[in-house]
C-alpha cells in the first residue's frame, strides 16, 4: 500500500502550545481470516440467542403487562436512550479538548453512525472512527489511539468503582453514594497524577495530554455517571412496564452486567440479552427471572429506535467529509 502524504488543517495542539501538522505514514495491519471468522461465528451465535430469548418472553406470555403500560414511560425509554448516546458522545468530545478543538456536534455526529455500524457482525465502530477524524481532522493516529485508550480506561475505572462501592456497601443510600463519591475522587486524581508522570509524558506524549487535564478526566467520568443512569435507566423502565419491582441496589447491579457485556467484541446484539436474563436473577433478585426476557427485549427496542436513525442521518452528514480534499 502506497503512503500518501496528507496536509492538515485541523487545529491539533501540540506539547509547547502551537499547532502541529506534518506527514505521516501508516500501513494497515494485515486482516486476519480466521479473527473474522471467528467475529461472524460469534455474531451468530448472538442472534442465536437473541432468538432463544425472544422465544421465552412469548412462550411465557411475559408481554402481558406490556398493554397496560402508559405513553410516558415509552417516552422515557427513548429519552433514556438518547441521554446516553449523547453521554458518550460528549465523553469523546471532552476528552479531545486538551489537544484538538473538534466541534461538539461533529463529535457527536461520528458516536452516533458507531454506534450503528457496531450492530454489524464484525465491529467496525473503533475503525470507522479512526478513519473518519484521521481523514476530516487530520488527526494524527498516535493521538488517535491515546484518545481511544483514555476513553477507556476512564470507563472501566467508573464501573470498577461503582462496582467497588456496590460491593463494599450493598445498600445503595447516602452513604453508599458518599463512598462511591470518594472512590472516584481517588481514582480521578490517581490517572491525573500518572497522566502527569514524566515516564508516560516521555513514551506516550497523546496519553499524558489527555489525561493530565484534570478538566477533561473529571468531565469525562462525571459524563460516564450520567451514562450509567441513563443506560441502567432504560433497562429499570423496561422491567417496572412489565410490573416487577426493582431495588436501587438490583438497577445497580443490572446496570453493569448490561454495560459489560455489550462490550463484548463479536456485538453486543443477542449477547448482552443472554447475560441480563440469565445472570441478572443470580446476581439480583431471582423475581426478575419471571418477565426478564421481555424487559431486555424491550430494552434493546428502545435502543434501535434510537440509533438507527440517529446513526443513519449521522452517516449521511459525515461521510461527505471523507472524499472533501483538506486544506492545506
Amino acid at each position: 500500500m502506497t503512503d500518501i502524504p496528507v496536509e492538515s488543517s485541523s487545529p491539533i495542539i501540540g506539547p509547547d502550545g502551537e499547532g502541529e501538522a506534518g506527514r505521516e505514514t501508516w500501513t494497515p495491519a494485515p486482516r486476519h481470516g480466521i479473527r473474522t471468522s471467528f467475529k461472524v461465528l460469534g455474531a451468530a451465535i448472538g442472534l442465536g440467542l437473541l432468538a432463544w430469548i425472544v422465544y421465552r418472553a412469548v412462550v411465557r406470555q411475559q408481554f402481558a403487562e406490556l398493554s397496560g403500560a402508559a405513553w410516558w414511560q415509552f417516552a422515557l425509554l427513548i429519552l433514556c436512550t438518547a441521554v446516553s448516546v449523547l453521554a458518550n458522545g460528549a465523553i469523546f468530545w471532552t476528552l479531545i479538548r486538551p489537544a484538538a478543538a473538534l466541534g461538539w456536534w461533529p463529535v457527536q455526529a461520528v458516536n452516533a453512525a458507531v454506534s450503528l455500524v457496531n450492530y454489524s457482525p464484525v465491529r467496525i465502530g473503533v475503525a470507522l472512527r479512526f478513519m473518519h477524524h484521521r481523514r476530516a481532522d487530520n488527526i494524527p493516529y498516535s493521538l488517535l489511539l491515546a484518545w481511544y485508550a483514555c476513553f477507556a480506561l476512564l470507563m472501566f475505572l467508573t464501573l470498577g468503582c461503582v462496582l467497588g462501592a456496590t460491593l463494599m456497601r450493598p445498600a445503595v443510600d447516602a452513604w453508599w453514594a458518599l463512598l462511591l463519591l470518594a472512590l472516584l475522587l481517588a481514582g480521578s486524581a490517581a490517572v491525573v497524577w500518572a497522566g502527569s508522570h514524566r515516564l508516560l509524558e516521555s513514551r506516550w506524549r497523546g496519553a499524558s495530554t489527555l489525561l493530565a487535564a484534570p478538566s477533561a478526566v473529571g468531565s469525562a467520568i462525571l459524563l460516564r455517571l450520567v451514562d450509567m443512569i441513563a443506560y441502567g435507566g432504560r433497562l429499570y423502565v423496561a422491567i417496572t412496564i412489565l410490573g416487577t419491582p426493582v431495588t436501587p441496589r438490583d438497577a445497580v447491579v443490572l446496570t453493569i452486567l448490561s454495560m459489560v457485556s455489550s462490550l463484548s467484541p463479536v456485538g453486543s446484539v443477542g449477547v448482552r440479552e443472554f447475560a441480563v436474563a440469565w445472570l441478572g436473577p443470580m446476581l439480583a433478585d431471582a423475581s426478575l427471572a419471571e418477565r426478564i426476557d421481555a424487559a431486555v427485549l424491550i430494552d434493546r427496542a428502545a435502543e434501535v429506535l434510537v440509533v438507527v436513525p440517529a446513526g443513519l442521518a449521522a452517516l449521511v452528514w459525515i461521510a461527505p467529509s471523507w472524499r472533501a480534499p483538506r486544506r492545506a
